[in-house]
């Protein structure tokens, strides 16, 4: 294997003879000759970049592996803060909120059940928009469906609602 390093004089330095080292990138060439350019290095034992998200596909144009690596770091860092956080903490799942006591009067009760007897694809929706407060679009995007699909769900859920409620069909 016969590596490369472009613009890092000082790996000349890190490198020493009889010493074993784990190379992170991509290996090029033919079956006799492979070649690697500007690895990461890792002495062997250290640690420090295994076990870790490595990108394994052709970099893009001015975003070196370094920067993909914190980029990652960062989002997973921002993951562990919000299963900490105070508000996550204090949140129920929506397949819970039925079994619990909620201090809601009787007939926003009966709607409330109704809601959460609808089947998944209806329910997810309906609480998104009218309980939580989100919009169509964004309820798309949370739920990687088209706006129109939204829009179409909520519209099929309100009929069955209705149905379930006995309820007008037409408001």
């Amino acid at each position: 294997l016969d590596i490369t390093f472009f613009n890092q004089v000082y790996m000349k330095d890190n490198l020493h003879a009889g010493e074993s080292y784990t190379f992170y990138g991509k290996a090029e060439g033919t079956h006799r000759r492979k070649t690697m350019a500007n690895p990461l290095v890792e002495r062997e034992g250290s640690r420090v970049l295994t076990g870790r998200i490595m990108p394994v596909y052709p970099l893009t144009a001015g975003i070196s592996q370094g920067m993909l690596v914190k980029a990652v770091e960062q989002g997973l860092d921002a993951c562990r803060d919000l299963l900490r956080s105070f508000f996550r903490s204090r949140t129920v799942p929506l397949d819970e909120l039925a079994d619990l006591p909620a201090n809601v009067p009787e007939d926003h009760r009966e709607v409330l059940d109704a809601v959460l007897a609808l089947p998944a694809k209806y329910r997810d929706v309906v609480y998104l928009h009218y309980y939580e407060g989100y919009t169509a679009p964004e309820i798309g995007y949370m739920l990687g469906k088209n706006v129109n699909s939204v829009y179409t769900l909520l519209a099929r859920a309100k009929k069955q609602l209705a149905e379930m409620l006995g309820g007008d069909r037409d408001g």
